[in-house]
């Protein structure tokens, strides 16, 4: 869930079973956890190499959401959606080292759920 999630993540916790695991995301949404490197290489794909982008120059305290929102608005790219930029950067993801250290913790915590689940089924 993404950090601003927390009031969601209080009220659905007493409904959480021993098994679930619910991960707040440290640095803000989803795409904030990304690699600066890593969506710089999906955008430049996605724009075929005709623009380029210079993430570093803008200002990250204002989240990567809203900087995804006006480089699409401003590249002639369709609206920004979550789900859709998902997929994009499912694309151009070629190697653990595309992955912060945010979201390597978080592909850790399911393997280990995943690995603790496959124990109590063969036991």
């Amino acid at each position: 869930m993404d950090k601003d999630a927390k009031e969601n993540y209080n009220e659905i916790k007493p409904r959480l079973r021993d098994f679930d695991r619910v991960h707040l995301i440290k640095c803000g949404e989803f795409e904030d956890a990304l690699s600066v490197d890593l969506i710089k290489k999906t955008l430049s794909y996605e724009l075929n190499n005709i623009s380029t982008i210079e993430l570093e120059c803008v200002n990250q305290q204002i989240g990567m959401v809203k900087i995804l929102e006006e480089i699409f608005k401003h590249r002639g790219m369709h609206e920004f959606k979550k789900s859709e930029f998902a997929h994009m950067i499912q694309k151009n993801l070629n190697s653990e080292e595309d992955l912060s250290s945010e979201i390597i913790d978080i592909i850790r915590e399911i393997e280990e759920t995943l690995s603790s689940r496959k124990v109590m089924v063969d036991n």
